[in-house]
């Protein structure tokens, strides 16, 4: 152990042994490093740590810089650790970066340290890693005898960006919380789908959500959107 000493006045030390030295095995192991993004403004980067529980803003720092500018090195503000239903999951660390402008040509190199060394570092590719935001539901309009309309809306202000995505509802039953039946949609303005009231069962509720994916890539859908309860 290294003895430092620091002085607060004469005659007057503290000895460094108060305070933790960090060795290898000290350090937090991690794996499954990994971005995705919003194909806007938004990127998401994760990993898990296989040592055990770790304060992730304190543990870790996490520097990207884009494969283009590499001379731009930048640093993670808003790193933590991941909560799911308002719970701290101690083994799960997410990272959030705003980026002024996503192109889909971009790539970007992420390197995760601690303690001064490099534990995880990956080349991502904006176009292949795209997972979209989560659609918004408008409403569900009952006012047709024989069938309902559910509308939504993308949340991209971009309108043609939203002109590449696919979509997916899902009706689900509160009594038993079994899915009654999903159908994939593709891309379609404006935004709304029309369902017969005989698929489901008269008087009974149902609640109804959205999620979305690019088309192109078809491989990370977004979270489903808030879902809408409704009687049929």
């Amino acid at each position: 152990m290294i003895h430092i000493y620091c002085i607060y006045g004469k005659g007057h030390t503290v000895n460094s042994d108060v305070f933790p030295s960090f060795t290898a095995q000290d350090i937090p192991r991690i794996k499954d490093l990994g971005c995705v993004n919003d194909y806007d403004t938004k990127m998401v980067c994760f990993w898990e740590v296989v040592t055990g529980d770790a304060n992730c803003s304190s543990d870790f720092q996490l520097k990207y810089a884009n494969t283009d500018t590499e001379n731009e090195v930048l640093y993670c503000k808003d790193l933590g650790n991941e909560y799911r239903e308002n719970f701290r999951v101690a083994n799960k660390c997410v990272c959030n970066i705003d980026v002024k402008n996503l192109i889909s040509t971009d790539r970007y190199h992420v390197q995760v340290e601690s303690q001064g060394r490099t534990e995880g570092e990956k080349t991502i590719a904006i176009f292949s890693s795209i997972k979209p935001k989560p659609p918004s539901l408008l409403e569900v309009n009952l006012s047709d005898p024989t069938n309902g309309v559910v509308k939504w809306k993308t949340n991209y202000e971009n309108e043609y960006l939203a002109t590449f995505l696919s979509y997916q509802i899902q009706f689900i039953s509160v009594e038993d919380g079994k899915t009654a039946w999903e159908h994939p949609l593709e891309q379609m303005e404006p935004l709304r789908y029309k369902f017969s009231k005989r698929q489901l069962t008269r008087g009974s509720e149902y609640k109804v959500r959205v999620r979305t994916k690019h088309k192109q890539t078809q491989i990370i859908w977004s979270e489903w959107s808030p879902a809408y309860t409704f009687r049929n």
